[in-house]
């Protein structure tokens, strides 16, 4: 498996960055367990830049995919 990260050099304070570490670490743990059964590769990438006071992160893999046999409309948790 192959990570890739671009972090933007920049400091947030504990209130901002203890959830986006909760956020990237569930992420990356439903990405490794998930998104390469059946395969012996895959790539992650992972960047984050700030602007003005929004964080921008960015969490992206070259998975299989969802299974053709989800379906959104079926699934009330999946509703806004």
């Amino acid at each position: 498996m192959k990570v890739e990260k671009k972090i933007d050099d920049f400091v947030l304070d504990a209130k901002r960055l203890q959830p986006l570490g909760i956020m990237i670490n569930e992420l990356l743990m439903n990405i490794m367990k998930y998104a390469f059964t059946g395969r012996d590769n895959g790539s992650i990438n992972v960047s984050a830049t700030l602007a003005g006071n929004s964080v921008s992160l960015v969490v992206e893999d070259n998975s299989n995919g969802m299974p053709e046999s989800i379906d959104f409309e079926k699934h009330n948790r999946f509703r806004a």
